[in-house]
């Protein structure tokens, strides 16, 4: 993975109109889980590495920020179940634009059930608790883990 790996961008779907944080009152935090991974695969592949939280910065169709993800080689999204649909939308919409993008999808959402995210959009679903899976995938680009890389398509990690 890492010999090609120039950019890579972690989405953050945005909440819905009226979705509150179990503090009722409107989220501007970023979660945290996206930002340790960006940082691991920032430090570890020396890339580009960005975090676009929707909740802060929308991805509406004029957005600039799709020729970004255009250009880019892996875009994730880390997303609850009740977000992971905009986080498909999203993926889906990167494939179009970049067809040999590869797309992750973590979080909640997707980890509770990784055939939907599979069907919608999702290369690859990581299961459980990102950071260290991130780290195997990017570390270990050896042989054994070139098929992974040549066959994304319909592969779990957990």
């Amino acid at each position: 993975m890492s010999e090609n790996i120039k950019k890579v961008i972690i989405v953050c779907p945005r909440r819905e109109e009226g979705f509150y944080s179990q503090f009722d009152v409107k989220d501007p935090m970023t979660p945290e889980g996206p930002i340790i991974i960006a940082t691991i695969i920032e430090q570890t592949l020396e890339c580009d590495v960005s975090v676009i939280d929707e909740s802060i910065t929308p991805l509406d169709e004029e957005s600039y920020l799709w020729q970004e993800i255009a250009k880019t080689d892996v875009i994730g999204i880390s997303a609850m179940t009740c977000l992971e649909n905009r986080g498909y939308e999203i993926l889906r919409k990167a494939k179009q634009l970049n067809p040999n993008i590869i797309c992750l999808a973590g979080g909640f959402g997707p980890s509770s059930n990784p055939e939907k995210a599979l069907k919608s959009g999702a290369d690859i679903v990581i299961i459980g608790e990102g950071v260290e899976i991130i780290k195997e995938l990017i570390l270990e680009r050896t042989p054994k883990f070139n098929n992974f890389w040549l066959n994304l398509r319909r592969c779990f990690v957990c």
